[in-house]
């Protein structure tokens, strides 16, 4: 008997949930699948017993006295690998101190993704287990992409950089080597036990949980000088104070429900219909995944999910869900995010959001603004609309004049923003010696059906079209409604300012990183603002 597509989805899920059953890591027993690595020590050797193992814990030097004793730091490593996981235990302070750390924090560590020489730290990404700071990501000779406070002034005070979920406004940055990435909200117990989870999809995708609560998420895990780290040994900490460990289980996951972008941003003028967005979902597993979307964050309730009514997707199935912004408090940042499915099993997909009052003028939102909805981490050398067009940089801007190609390298070219006058815009690429222009598309004007056309992040243009052949050296153009702008700064002989146009390196958009690649924002006026017309470049370097 066939049975019906929602009876296999769901004995598909049911099947799934028996395969990726908990697992235990640790037997209760000994450290059987474990190694300790102790400073100063072989690997395996542990001759003062730092380690130990009683009444179903892991206990870190249970053995050693109470006083100013030196005790060595280590780890206990696992022996095998691990890519896909949802890895849970908890963890008890036990009371004792000692130097080096006597007088500070308790402190200890959960790591993973280990590579690389067997020492003391061994590089890794560290969910850091710490009085009052459990959950907190310290990046060890390895790199990866997080979200942090937008205003780090008025975070709560305490070490790192300070970090905040995306779903509350946190903004993309990269981290590399011993980054450390803190001052989230406590979750941990001081006493008795604290439940820590993490769950991590290869180099793709990491979370952070500390008694239930999502403390961090992590994009992009990769070596500091760029190779992926998709797998490897688990390691936990002992840092100088008798901490136990118990219940430490992994569910190895099949797969998981990946995204085509971890970021969606938007804008919307009010009162106009708005551009809604698009992601398309895929199985990774080997078995049906259940779906089951929930809108999380400062605004959830301002995005909904058009035709989303789909139980679960099939091995191997990718099936595309539209998002719809509709902005319920007015005018300003909207900071969101979307959970498909389970958190192991399942994705998140940061969901940033303006709204602007009304079309054009001092209604438009600053570059700023407009780099912050795409995740793109850049210095633009303010937060208001208007900009110097004088001075040669401004914030994090570079000097090039234009660009030329990488060997090897696709020249890419994608409208990112529009804020300008109604109307078709031209665009393109021209020769820096011979000032020849080819036209490479346009951004196009607005219509009944899409009156902000003009006004919007991810602009609708038309096909780009790149010459095969590009100069040896070239810039980029924009016919505006005044004049051409270009990137040589004061080629434009119309132009009464000198920067019709800024270039800035491009390091991070929504949610990925990128290489070889650049910001080019221009001015068709005279206010400065830079986002009359905003473009990414890639696969160039510059040219002085």
């Amino acid at each position: 008997m066939k049975l019906p597509t929602s009876l296999f989805a769901l004995s598909s899920v049911l099947l799934l949930q028996a395969e990726t059953s908990w697992v235990p890591l640790f037997n209760g027993v000994d450290l059987e699948g474990w190694e300790t690595l102790i400073k100063e020590q072989a690997v395996g050797e542990d001759p003062e017993g730092m380690v130990t193992v009683k009444d179903g814990t892991i206990h870190m030097y249970e053995n050693v006295p109470e006083g100013d004793t030196v005790v060595p730091f280590g780890v206990i490593m696992t022996k095998e690998s691990y890519s896909q996981f949802h890895l849970s235990l908890q963890y008890r302070w036990v009371g004792k101190k000692f130097h080096p750390r006597k007088d500070k924090l308790r402190d200890a560590g959960l790591l993973y993704h280990c590579y690389g020489e067997k020492k003391v730290w061994p590089p890794s990404i560290e969910c850091q287990i710490q009085e009052g700071d459990t959950g907190d990501l310290v990046f060890i000779d390895s790199s990866a992409l997080t979200w942090v406070h937008p205003q780090a002034h008025l975070a709560v005070k305490g070490q790192g950089d300070a970090g905040r979920l995306p779903e509350f406004g946190g903004v993309l940055n990269e981290f590399a080597e011993w980054g450390y990435i803190g001052r989230y909200p406590e979750n941990d117990h001081m006493q008795g036990w604290t439940t820590v989870e993490a769950i991590v999809h290869g180099s793709e995708y990491a979370i952070h949980k500390v008694n239930g609560m999502v403390t961090s998420r992590v994009l992009d895990m990769r070596q500091p000088y760029g190779a992926a780290l998709t797998s490897g040994p688990i390691a936990l900490q002992l840092e100088a104070a008798e901490i136990q460990y118990r219940d430490v289980k992994i569910k190895v996951l099949p797969g998981y429900l990946k995204p085509s972008a971890p970021q969606l941003s938007f804008n919307q003028t009010l009162g106009l219909k708005g551009q809604n967005r698009k992601v398309t979902l895929t199985n990774t597993g080997t078995t049906a995944l259940a779906v089951d979307p929930v809108f999380l964050g400062s605004h959830a309730t301002a995005f909904e999910l058009k035709g989303g009514n789909v139980a679960a997707l099939a091995a191997g199935e990718s099936r595309e869900f539209e998002i719809l912004f509709v902005p319920d408090f007015g005018v300003g940042k909207y900071d969101a995010g979307i959970q498909f499915g389970a958190e192991d099993t399942g994705c998140f997909v940061q969901l940033s959001a303006l709204a602007q009052p009304a079309l054009e003028g001092k209604n438009e939102p600053t570059l700023h603004q407009v780099m912050q909805v795409l995740g793109a981490t850049v210095n633009v050398g303010g937060q208001g609309l208007s900009l110097d067009t004088q001075k040669d940089v401004l914030g994090q801007s570079i000097t090039a004049r234009g660009f030329q190609v990488i060997d090897g390298e696709t020249v890419k070219i994608t409208p990112l923003a529009r804020f300008s006058p109604k109307g078709e815009v031209p665009y393109g690429i021209y020769d820096l010696a011979t000032g020849d222009q080819v036209e490479v598309a346009k951004l196009v004007k607005s219509t009944e059906a899409q009156p902000d056309a003009h006004q919007a992040i991810l602009p609708p243009s038309t096909e780009v079209k790149i010459p095969a052949q590009l100069p040896q050296a070239f810039g980029l153009y924009l016919k505006g409604h005044h004049f051409i702008s270009y990137t040589e700064p004061g080629k434009s002989d119309k132009a009464t300012i000198k920067h019709t146009a800024r270039i800035f390196q491009a390091k991070t958009l929504q949610g990925r990183r990128l290489k070889n690649a650049y910001f080019v924002g221009f001015e068709e006026a005279k206010n400065g603002d830079y986002q009359d017309a905003l473009f990414l470049i890639e696969g160039v370097k510059p040219l002085e």
